[in-house]
């Protein structure tokens, strides 16, 4: 076999591991989201169990190394949006870490698990943090109808 052809057929093979090693199996891609025991569509009240420092939309010392949380509901009381803050480092070496870190942790592995989740890391929102925002999207839709058939009615 010539070096180029087993070079080819070593690199296939690798990927093929590689992408076999980060399949997750469909059971797994169906679990509910939990991020730090906050789940989608959970009530404002359960949100308020889960965290001591909740005081209707923010939370006071979240924890996990989360400088501030934020959480919004729907007209409903369901939660739609998690807003995480991580303090900005002020090092560009420190900071490219912390931005590797977070998506490497929540943003590439919930998109992948969670379709129905929009995960983004806004850099530039807010120059002091590095906010995670987790938006439930199948609820901002209904959310979003809802109030067009609203706006719909006042038309007529």
């Amino acid at each position: 076999m010539e070096v180029s052809a087993l070079k080819k057929l070593l690199s296939f093979l690798l990927l093929a591991a590689c992408v076999g090693s980060t399949a997750q199996p469909a059971a797994a891609q169906q679990q509910t989201l939990s991020f730090y025991g906050l789940q989608m569509g959970m009530t404002r009240a359960d949100a308020a169990q889960k965290f001591k420092g909740f005081d209707g939309g923010t939370v006071r010392d979240p924890g996990h190394g989360i400088a501030a949380l934020e959480l919004n509901f729907d007209r409903e009381d369901l939660l739609m949006e998690i807003r995480a803050a991580y303090l900005r480092p002020a090092d560009p070496l420190e900071f490219a870490g912390v931005q590797r870190a977070l998506r490497e942790k929540f943003v590439a592995p919930i998109s992948a698990a969670h379709p129905d989740i929009s995960v983004t890391l806004d850099e530039y929102g807010n120059r002091a943090a590095l906010t995670l925002i987790l938006l439930a999207t199948g609820i901002r839709e209904k959310n979003i109808e809802f109030h067009k058939r609203e706006f719909l009615k006042q038309l007529q």
